[in-house]
């Protein structure tokens, strides 16, 4: 009997031994000292040992479990496993670390259970299992770090994703979304109704209008604005889809949610500075004023100012808000808070944040930007700045970022462009100034203070007006100009001192009986006493009006014949009698080509017609002079813009004989006038008409068609997988593909038809006079161009188009959304194909 339990014992053992060998988990058991009693074999390759003998009755503990994941010691007492030896109880299975035989370190998963001879009798050891979770724990660490790559992806792009499950109104958001919104996961209600909290109560009705056309099948795509719960505002831009159910009930929506407060911000900041710049209306300095009240806005600081640089010092010419004071206030270069000579050497903009931790020796003195400011050196002629544009602020604030130095920069140029204009006008104001010349009159006087006339010659009634009895005992200071009586009192004086007897003195102003100056030029002689004492003296006074103005119409018409100005002369039947250096500079045209022929000979470009030119001349014959901008041709065939100023020259009986004009090319104000434009009004990638200018047109031609009866189709296009092709070739190719689009819709179309971009890779086709049967076959045209074509990086791709007819009286945003959701018709029916609506 025996002999049969024995071997029934070693059956089981055997079976035992195969089962355990047959394990891909590691098995062993130890005795209650806790010494290895059996290992299998999975056991064995995951601890390191060569073979089972290896570590049999070496202490387990010891050899395999050691130390912590820091490298620290595990007192035997701390394991679990000893627990199991003192206690006889199993442990539920733990997370731990083992160590193999070549020191490397194993994450396995361990379940100990106590070891005994029969049911009720003490624990003999205990057997331990245990699982290599590397693999495990390596997949777990790549979806955390998976997880936090996309959501530092959406930060970067500000773009977080959400879901709402609609049977049980719960709302999932990304850790992005609760950034947006200013929450913590704790302050989120996580349903609808919390969400429509915290959407501006203004937009409420418009972003649950999106979500009911949603529900409906309708894209969801709205702009809103929502309130954090600090109180501030931002703007934000939603995109999503609905799933149905197989009985078409909606069951899930999904989307993004994008912070566009910044890029409406820039938008907005565009608008302004463009509404700034570009009234005619307003002097500059209200524009520069408006300007700088519009910069302390957009970069938040408290103050804002434009300030001259001169060798003789800086003076504020505007400013705004906190500022380092006054227009008009002189601030010596080097001293007092003057920011000037520290902030002029730059290349363009240059901000500091926050001045307090700046690197010494490059902060900007002053009380007034203590904190923070961004400057930008004014060159106005050259390359040497001649002014300042500055804004500060006492406390520190967060970077400049990239736009608001672009905007600064922007501010800069037209500063410049407006000062350099300024400048020119101011020169030829002064190149317009003209002056009087003539004879000679002696005249007695005392010595005393004011020198008192004892004696004047008859003839001082032809040359100043006056009776001479008139004169006699008056105080001849009294007549000469108060702005030359300095320079004539300190010429005298010096003429005592030096005991001459005869004397000539700078020429000056004297008063004339009309109230009126004429320039004076003196001889004197002087009667002096026995001890050279000035007893009085006799002045011989010739009057030289007309010679000083001869002298400064001279010296004015050869600085305007050497200025940068182009100045042409012609006789009063419009021929060329003579050109300066700049005209030919300028036009091309030498002095020997031009003199002879008409100005429209040479110069006419064909901008401006007959009904211009004779306003041009009415004005010159009423008025005696004409300014504006005027394009003309130069030589070798090239337009150009022209600032010119027209003057007629006129002899003593009335008659014109000369016109004299004066000009400079304005082609850097009209760039700059387009680029403000371009950045307002067109898409950056495609330069197609951006959504907010498409719109304008196209209420403009809605109201032509509607009041003419013609007829009006839209066509609203977007490219089919998009998504799907960004993913695949990345954003660039994707770019490429929309400019390449772009071009090949403009192909399509007529002159007469316009493409915007509404967004992302969605377009607007206006279609004017076009019925909507036509429109329908232009939009088949368009669609199978593309699906035929190839395009740049991404090979074929194919469009879907929705036609809307414009609808007598109807509302645009209406008639672009019959468009819209013929579009999503077609996208529903399979894509690449065109829908009409109805």
């Amino acid at each position: 009997m025996g002999s049969a339990e024995d071997t029934e014992a070693r059956a089981v053992e055997h079976f035992q031994e195969q089962l355990l060998a047959c394990l891909a988990e590691g098995v062993f058991g130890v005795d209650l000292e806790g010494r290895f009693t059996f290992l299998n074999p999975a056991a064995c390759r995951l601890l390191g040992f060569a073979e089972e003998a290896e570590a049999i009755g070496g202490h387990a503990h010891a050899l395999t479990h050691a130390f912590r994941a820091d490298g620290g010691p595990y007192p035997a007492g701390d394991c679990p496993i000893q627990h199991v030896l003192q206690t006889g109880r199993a442990l539920e299975a733990w997370e731990d670390l083992f160590w193999r035989q070549d020191g490397s370190a194993l994450p396995v998963l361990v379940y100990a259970a106590p070891l005994r001879r029969g049911e009720g009798a003490s624990a003999t050891g205990a057997v331990v299992s245990f699982q290599d979770i590397t693999e495990r724990r390596a997949a777990e660490r790549a979806l955390r770090e998976r997880e936090a790559e996309l959501a530092e992806a959406q930060a970067l792009a500000r773009l977080g994703s959400w879901v709402s499950d609609l049977r049980r109104n719960e709302i999932r958001w990304s850790r992005e979304v609760y950034r947006i919104f200013g929450m913590e996961r704790s302050q989120w209600g996580a349903t609808h109704e919390a969400f429509m909290a915290t959407v501006h109560a203004e937009d409420r009705p418009r972003v649950q209008a999106a979500i009911d056309a949603a529900l409906q099948g309708a894209p969801y795509d709205v702009r809103h604005r929502i309130v954090r719960p600090d109180g501030s505002v931002r703007t934000v831009h939603e995109r999503g889809s609905v799933t149905f159910d197989e009985e078409g009930r909606p069951e899930r929506m999904i989307g993004t949610v994008q912070d566009v407060t910044e890029q409406r911000a820039q938008e907005q900041a565009l608008h302004a500075l463009q509404a700034v710049t570009g009234n005619p209306r307003r002097s500059l300095d209200r524009k520069l004023r408006e300007l700088l009240e519009l910069g302390r806005e957009i970069f938040a600081l408290d103050g804002g100012c434009l300030i001259h640089l001169t060798p003789r010092g800086h003076r504020l010419r505007q400013a705004a808000g906190r500022t380092l004071g006054p227009p008009g206030e002189l601030l010596a270069p080097g001293s007092g808070p003057c920011p000037c000579t520290a902030l002029q050497a730059a290349d363009g903009p240059l901000g500091y944040h926050d001045l307090q931790a700046a690197p010494a020796g490059e902060t900007p003195p002053g009380e007034v930007c203590r904190g923070s400011c961004l400057a930008m050196p004014i060159p106005v002629e050259g390359e040497a700045p001649e002014a300042l544009l500055l804004f500060s602020s006492g406390a520190p604030r967060a970077p400049f970022s990239e736009f608001e130095r672009e905007f600064l920069t922007l501010m800069g140029q037209w500063v410049s462009y407006e000062l350099h204009r300024e400048r020119q006008r101011h020169a030829l104001e002064r190149e317009r100034n003209l002056f009087i010349g003539g004879p000679t009159v002696v005249f007695h006087w005392d010595s005393t203070p004011g020198w008192p006339i004892r004696h004047v010659s008859p003839n001082v009634a032809e040359v100043l007006g006056y009776r001479p009895e008139r004169l006699l005992g008056y105080r001849y200071s009294e007549l000469v100009h108060p702005a030359d009586l300095p320079q004539l009192s300190r010429e005298m004086a010096e003429q005592a001192e030096r005991g001459d007897t005869r004397a000539e003195f700078t020429p000056y102003r004297l008063l004339s009986a009309d109230r009126g100056y004429r320039w004076i030029y003196e001889s004197t002689v002087i009667e002096r006493g026995e001890r050279g004492e000035i007893g009085s003296l006799h002045g011989y006074l010739i009057d030289i009006t007309e010679r000083v103005a001869m002298e400064s119409q001279l010296r004015l018409l050869a600085a305007t014949f050497r200025s940068s100005h182009a100045v042409f002369i012609t006789d009063a039947e419009g021929a060329i009698q003579r050109v300066n250096p700049a005209f030919t500079q300028l036009t091309g045209y030498t002095d020997e080509e031009a003199i002879g022929h008409h100005p429209g000979e040479l110069l006419h470009s064909g901008y401006q017609g007959w009904a211009f030119y004779q306003a041009m001349f009415e004005q010159l014959k009423e008025q005696g002079a004409w300014e504006g901008e005027i394009w003309d041709q130069r030589k070798d065939g090239a337009i150009i813009p022209l600032y010119m100023s027209v003057s007629v020259v006129r002899d003593q009986q009335g008659a014109i004989e000369h016109y004299v004009a004066v000009c400079h090319d304005i082609s850097r104000q009209k760039q700059l006038e387009a680029e403000l434009e371009r950045q307002a009004f067109y898409d950056r990638l495609t330069e197609v008409s951006n959504r907010r200018h498409f719109e304008s047109l196209l209420e403009q031609e809605s109201q032509r068609a509607h009041r003419y009866g013609h007829a009006l189709s839209l066509v609203f296009l977007d490219v089919d997988h998009f998504k799907a092709l960004n993913d695949t070739y990345g954003h660039e190719i994707g770019d490429r593909v929309l400019v390449e689009l772009v071009q090949l819709l403009q192909q399509r179309l007529r002159a007469s038809d316009l493409v915007g971009r509404w967004g992302g890779e969605e377009f607007l086709v206006m279609l004017p006079e076009t019925p909507a049967e036509q429109a329908r076959q232009v939009a088949e045209s368009l669609r199978a161009q593309v699906q035929e074509g190839l395009m740049p990086g991404a090979g074929a791709i194919t469009i879907s188009l929705g036609v809307a007819a414009y609808q007598p009286g109807e509302a645009l945003k209406d008639f672009i959304k019959r468009a819209d959701d013929a579009l999503y018709s077609a996208k529903y029916s399979g894509r690449n194909c065109v829908v009409t609506a109805g």
